[in-house]
């Protein structure tokens, strides 16, 4: 049975109870959204040749920069704490108290008991074969790629 976690808006003060999880989003992949495919390879391809373009220092120290989310069964979707993106200050913990699980009382730890939900493309999700530990910075898209087409590393 999923875990579910109490907590409330710091709004309304209104109580919620939801299953959460972490969301990654590796930097340019929301370009997934834009493809005429549901070819999870040629998703990934694209990824990589953005990233390559666009941000070639984090595929060159093989660091993609990860974008994390907190999304829940009850509509929840906010930034993850402790890993907001550059320049953004608000994140889940703004608009929503410390949650703590339904049944044990227990408050969550951010980096234990969330899984990881890569579930917004799971054609791209299932291509890139990885999923990172709960709120890592960067994915190693690099090797991960090298590694895929059988290339060692640079």
């Amino acid at each position: 049975m999923p875990r579910r976690w109490r907590f409330k808006s710091r709004e309304s003060g209104f109580e919620i109870v939801s299953e959460l999880w972490l969301y990654p989003e590796l930097d340019w992949s929301h370009i997934v959204g834009d493809l005429d495919t549901d070819d999870g390879d040629e998703q990934l391809a694209a990824v990589v040749d953005c990233v390559r373009r666009r941000n070639p220092s984090a595929w060159q120290h093989d660091r993609v920069p990860i974008l994390w989310s907190v999304e829940g069964t009850e509509g929840i979707g906010e930034f993850a704490p402790y890993v907001r993106p550059r320049g953004e200050t608000i994140d889940f913990l703004t608009f929503f108290t410390w949650p703590t699980d339904a049944a044990t009382g227990k408050s969550l730890d951010w980096f234990r008991d969330l899984e990881v939900k890569n579930d917004r493309f799971p054609a791209f999700a299932k291509a890139l074969g990885w999923k990172p530990a709960p709120l890592t910075a960067t994915a190693p898209l690099k090797s991960i790629w090298l590694s895929r087409n059988h290339e060692p590393p640079e």
